[in-house]
């Protein structure tokens, strides 16, 4: 693992792997990125509220007014785009609601079962069937997951789970 000067994780090595992290000036992980691809973190204060994967490096900056060609532009990251996630929230807290996932063409929405303490336990898909369930134990430990056809990483209020970390 090594760290950086405001102690935000910036590299991870696992075996013959390096996956990179970047953070923006409020110190929220904004970007991924690995063997597997690129992940974008797209954040509303302290809430993550949208997260993009693209197959190959996304580029380090990119220019966000094209006057040029905006049509153009917004094609090409399209294309660049694999999947797009995004969360909604319970008003005035980190419980998460939906969650609404864009893979290809397909756009498909999911429900979250949250326990007392808000974390979420189960998702559900609009035909009520469960697509994805995580038990923990009393104190956090991660414990028995099941109905695994949906990638979930919310767990506790706020906390997003990395297979690299």
């Amino acid at each position: 693992l090594v760290w950086d000067v405001e102690n935000q994780l910036i590299q991870v090595h696992q075996q013959d792997t390096v996956t990179h992290y970047g953070y923006d000036g409020l110190g929220r992980r904004v970007t991924k990125r690995g063997l597997e691809g690129s992940r974008v973190f797209f954040w509303q204060g302290h809430h993550l509220i949208a997260e993009a994967q693209a197959e190959t490096p996304l580029p380090e900056s990119a220019s966000v007014y094209d006057l040029q060609a905006p049509h153009q532009r917004k094609q090409q990251i399209k294309r660049l785009l694999l999947a797009v996630r995004e969360y909604v929230y319970l008003p005035g807290s980190y419980q998460p609601l939906a969650l609404m996932a864009e893979e290809t063409a397909d756009r498909t929405s999911y429900w979250y079962e949250c326990d007392p303490n808000g974390a979420p336990i189960r998702l559900i898909d609009v035909q009520g069937r469960l697509v994805w369930h995580q038990q923990h134990g009393v104190w956090g430990e991660p414990g028995l997951q099941r109905a695994n056809a949906v990638e979930n990483p919310l767990r506790f209020q706020g906390q997003y789970y990395d297979e690299e970390t």
